[in-house]
């Protein structure tokens, strides 16, 4: 799924059952058996265990407002805030106050798809298509092929509908 939406339920499991040493903008749920976490930067093969039958890829941002908003920002500091926890795309000089955090993050929903691709909730040609390769694991598919694929992909004009 690209950009899972913060309603997500089953994304919220995942992410808050992940292994320790996994940041919350990219986590690791089981050595990646089943469900593995991905960015632009293809991060597909994380995790250390092979895939089994059942195959699940959530691709998001640390910038994507639209995954990570939560009304419990209010209150309390997310997790993709903390030391440690931050994606390589969210402002080191962003932090938490109560309220205003919320706020910002809530404010920053409209616009997340009017940002640079590869950021915010654009996800590029690229980095969907290594998910469905990943998810779908067609047989004599092989990384040359996505390689070729991804060229003419990134290639098409983005048109915002």
């Amino acid at each position: 799924m690209s950009g899972p939406p913060f309603v997500n339920d089953l994304h919220a499991r995942l992410t808050a059952q992940r292994q320790p040493d996994s940041p919350a903008y990219l986590p690791v749920y089981e050595q990646g058996r089943t469900v593995r976490f991905t960015a632009e930067q293809n991060g597909l093969d994380r995790g250390g265990s092979t895939w089994g039958p059942t195959r699940l890829v959530y691709l998001q941002h640390a910038s994507d407002p639209i995954v990570f908003f939560s009304p419990s920002m209010a209150f309390s500091s997310p997790e993709w805030l903390k030391d440690g926890e931050r994606g390589p795309d969210v402002s080191a000089r962003m932090g938490w106050f109560p309220l205003v955090t919320m706020w910002q993050v809530l404010l920053d929903l409209p616009g997340a798809g009017s940002i640079p691709m590869g950021y915010g909730h654009l996800y590029s040609a690229t980095s969907n298509l290594e998910s469905w390769v990943a998810v779908t694991n067609p047989p004599g598919w092989t990384p040359d092929r996505t390689a070729a694929l991804a060229s003419v992909l990134e290639k098409r004009p983005y048109k915002d509908t």
